[in-house]
């Protein structure tokens, strides 16, 4: 059962997590019933990890997963970010404001020639257009670029997990 963290702080899994989390992550409305039979566990035994595993923070929450397009935003843009200064008041004030763009999907900060890269959904280019301005004017920022996507080549939601067998504690 997850307990343990190792030195680089991932949990620690066994072949039963592994077919655990790899069923939740194909569909998260499984009952604790379902998922037992998936994971070939009693409901009880089922329960209790599936509880330790959200305890641990290995499973963050439950959503549903929405096709962007059809709840229309059929725009979707990257977005790198170059801040003017690199201190630590700067870098907050961005992260702090980038955060109340809604379409701004995820950001992170990255290592290298830019600051952030930013995922970034649109209704269509005039919406955008509207968002760029909004992240232009957000604090700090020397230079943004955006890349329009053409089509969706790989759009996952599930991490890869190790095979279910004998294997512990491997990341990525």
């Amino acid at each position: 059962m997850p307990n343990a963290q190792n030195a680089a702080g991932n949990v620690e899994l066994d072949r039963s997590d592994i077919l655990l989390l790899r069923a939740l992550q194909q569909d998260g409305r499984l009952t604790n019933q379902e998922l037992s039979q998936h994971v070939h566990l009693s409901d009880t035994v089922c329960s209790r990890r599936r509880r330790a595993l959200e305890k641990a923070g290995v499973i963050l929450g439950y959503h549903a997963l929405l096709d962007p397009v059809r709840v229309g935003y059929s725009e979707s843009v990257f977005v790198t970010i170059k801040l003017h200064a690199d201190s630590h008041d700067d870098i907050a004030a961005f992260e702090e404001a980038v955060q109340g763009i809604d379409e701004v999907m995820e950001c992170y900060a990255v290592a290298g020639q830019l600051d952030f890269l930013l995922h970034v959904v649109a209704q269509d280019t005039p919406h955008y257009e509207r968002i760029r301005d909004r992240l232009a004017r957000l604090p700090g920022i020397e230079r943004l670029d955006s890349a329009l996507t053409m089509h969706t080549v790989v759009r996952r939601t599930t991490l890869p997990l190790p095979p279910g067998s004998s294997t512990r504690g491997r990341q990525p």
